[in-house]
């Protein structure tokens, strides 16, 4: 397969840079290199609604030619620059969270909101509005003819649970997911100068005209550029609204989870520090061009030279064994099942049955200590997060998140290779079974 790859031009292109051609020499027809950063004008200018960009660069180009004539140039528009918004508070998806949670926080500073959170009016206002949640949790735990521990403050251990008290737990944990994510919006994103990618491709004939822009997300080119660009304020408000709803839901399956308390010791005892993951995830990746892969006679986008040595990498497949890895990094203890020898470290399927300690993971004698991911969605889900695809023969590949300023979400992966690439709420990543998001219930913040 013949390709022309130039991996570093980010030193020849910039913001300022519009128009101007690139020295790119190709074995292909001949073509006019700023038409790279013309195709991306509309993307930055997009995200520019948002952020103020310090820097745009074009890396990354590829060469390649297409099977169905002429051939195609793939590239990476990154940016680098930081929110417009100097309080948590300012931004769509917050307002539509806080909304749904009863608070108005358009006139509050986000250190304003976090004391309006604690305040007996605005739990009491959650436990109203959980009340149909609360009751269905109760029916599920007495379904379990279990108790709960009192180590996830719930208050009347070994007694029957009412909804009142199930009411009030959820409130609390809603009220703790929705601080934490505030504080990080904070500390990591507002004022923050920070960078992700948007992968994109141009489509060219044999004479070197431009026949079309497509723009990528996971394993699939759509020429809509709305897959890649930051959604309307109204849907970042409506997925703040979404987001509420997953963190009542979040409560409600870490209670359950907890049946019996097998979760209580081991999320005391080994906390995952998933700041401290997303780091790792990003310390050893980066996004690459596609290759001929003659061991396995495909075009794969994998470098180990960007792996950590530490590790085996495997050829082609290494997307559970990187995750793993940040994982581990973040504080997951390992155990005889998940270490790197094993299937729940390397291998997708194994993975999610070990950490959601699924019916097939009891069968087959997986000594996990508890429902380790409870299941979350795009809006939720932060640094640290997990992302899996599905086919028809379970998940296939695991990403992990390593940004959600709630305007840009970013992950980085293994096989295909790649370090904060951009998706979108709606994003299916071309899965043809979809996907879901995962989050650890022993999470903190470092």
């Amino acid at each position: 397969m013949k390709k022309i790859c130039s991996l570093l031009l980010a030193t020849l292109l910039s913001i300022s840079l519009f128009g101007m051609a690139l020295a790119t020499e190709s074995n292909f027809a001949p073509y006019d290199d700023s038409i790279l950063m013309q195709a991306a004008e509309p993307v930055i200018n997009a995200y520019e609604a948002h952020y103020e960009i310090a820097k745009a660069e074009i890396e990354n180009v590829c060469e390649n030619k297409n099977p169905d004539g002429g051939f195609y140039v793939d590239f990476l528009v990154t940016l680098t620059g930081q929110l417009r918004y100097s309080n948590a508070t300012e931004l769509p998806q917050v307002r539509g969270l806080s909304a749904a949670l009863g608070v108005r926080c358009e006139a509050l500073t986000t250190d304003e909101l976090l004391l309006t959170l604690q305040t007996a009016d605005t739990k009491d206002t959650i436990v109203n509005s959980v009340a149909a949640v609360a009751d269905a949790t109760v029916q599920r735990i007495d379904s379990a003819e279990a108790n709960i521990s009192t180590a996830n403050q719930l208050y009347y251990a070994g007694t029957a649970l009412k909804q009142k008290d199930v009411a009030i737990a959820i409130a609390d944990n809603v009220v703790f997911e929705t601080t934490e994510f505030l504080e990080e919006l904070e500390e990591e994103y507002i004022g923050k100068e920070y960078s992700f990618s948007i992968p994109m491709r141009i489509l060219f004939d044999d004479n070197g005209n431009e026949v079309e822009v497509q723009y990528c997300v996971g394993d699939y080119y759509s020429n809509d550029i709305n897959t890649v660009i930051p959604d309307p304020v109204d849907d970042m408000f409506y997925n703040g609204e979404e987001q509420a709803q997953m963190y009542i839901s979040i409560a409600a399956e870490k209670m359950v989870a907890s049946v019996g308390g097998a979760v209580d010791t081991f999320a005391i005892s080994t906390p995952y520090k998933r700041v401290t993951a997303r780091d790792y995830a990003n310390k050893w990746t980066a996004t690459v061009p596609e290759h001929w892969c003659s061991t396995h006679g495909w075009s794969i986008a994998q470098n180990t030279s960007n792996y950590n040595p530490a590790y085996t990498a495997y050829c082609c497949n290494d997307c559970a064994n990187y995750v793993s890895q940040a994982f581990y990094a973040g504080g997951i203890q390992r155990d005889d099942y998940w270490k790197p020898t094993e299937k729940p470290w390397y291998g997708t399927v194994s993975m999610e049955h070990y950490f959601r300690h699924t019916q097939e993971a009891v069968n087959r004698g997986y000594a996990t200590p508890s429902n380790m991911w409870v299941l979350s969605n795009a809006t939720a889900c932060n640094a640290g997060g997990v992302i899996m695809l599905y086919n028809g023969n379970g998940g296939y590949h695991v990403m992990m998140c390593v940004q959600n300023d709630t305007v840009t979400r970013a992950k980085s992966g293994h096989t295909n290779d790649e370090l904060k690439t951009v998706y979108k709420v709606t994003s299916n990543f071309g899965a043809s079974h979809g996907v879901k998001y995962f989050m650890f219930a022993n999470k903190v913040d470092t």
